[in-house]
Formats: structure tokens, sequence, C-alpha cells
């Protein structure tokens, strides 16, 4: 098979790029919050405060590039965008103030399994979602586990 790798080296597509790339960054950041749980508490802290700020860099960078504004639909689309372009495949449940999106297949998960969820993934979003819409919140439905994928609400604040 030395003969694919060598094709690969002169040609490769992008989703193929892109693949390797999701796979890379999820071993590493699996190994490096596995390494932190075994720790002092303020380094995995320090863990998930990282994963909420690339949350945020990632919100900065959809709002500029795709002109997303601050509403709870700017929110649910830059929901459906990261996950889709995280390789997740999800349902999304809409009701009033709130879309649930169950994950049906998730690479986060499949990298680093639960303990990857609570210290990268759940963080990251929240980030991401309190810098688009701060009037919005995250809502862990089910985590992930041996039952099956994480289950995850976007919702708007209640009104007074």
């Amino acid at each position: 098979m030395r003969w694919l790798a060598r094709v690969l080296v002169w040609w490769m597509p992008a989703s193929a790029k892109a693949r390797v790339c999701q796979e890379v960054s999820g071993d590493f950041a699996s190994l490096l919050a596995g390494a932190l749980e075994g720790g002092d508490a303020k380094c995995l802290e320090a863990y998930r405060a990282a994963a909420r700020e690339t949350g945020r860099r990632a919100a900065r960078r959809l709002r500029e590039e795709l002109r997303l504004g601050n509403s709870f639909e700017d929110a649910q689309v830059a929901w459906e965008l990261v996950s889709k372009l995280s390789g997740i495949k999800y349902h999304i449940k809409s009701e009033e103030g709130r879309s649930t999106f169950s994950h049906m297949t998730c690479p986060v998960f499949e990298r680093g399994g639960k303990r990857l969820c609570v210290n990268f993934c759940i963080p990251m979003v929240e980030g991401m979602t309190k810098e688009l819409c701060p009037s919005c919140g995250v809502e862990v439905v089910a985590e992930a586990g041996d039952g099956g994928l994480c289950v995850k609400a976007l919702v708007r604040a209640k009104k007074a």
C-alpha cells in the first residue's frame, strides 16, 4: 500500500486533509484531558477554560466571516455549522425558545469518550453560545456515555 501513500503525498482530497486534522486534534485533546484528570483540579479547569475560549474565538470568526448576529437563530446556525464541520450527525427538535440537538454520530465521543465531551465539547459550545448570543444558554439534556451520545439544547433566556 506504499503506492497509495505516495499518491496521497502528491494529491490529497480536501476531505481527507480535514479528517486527518480532526483525528489528530481529537486524539491530542483526549490524551491531554486524560492526563489532566488525574492531577490538580486547577489544571483540568484551565483546560475547560481554554475550551471555552476556543468557542468564543470560533464565534468571533463566524460573526466576522459569515456576518452572524447575536440572536438565538444565529447561535442555532452556528451550532449546526460547527456540528457539520466536526463530522457530527445530529437531529434537531425545535420548540419555542429551545432547540435540542441529539447526536447520532460524534467523532469527539469516538476519540475521547465522555471525558472529552465533558471537558472539551460542552465548555467549547458554552463559550461559542455566550459569545454569539449572550441571552442564550446551553443545557445538557443527556450526557454521553454507555447509553448513547449526548443531547444538548440551545435555550433562549426567558424574558422577565
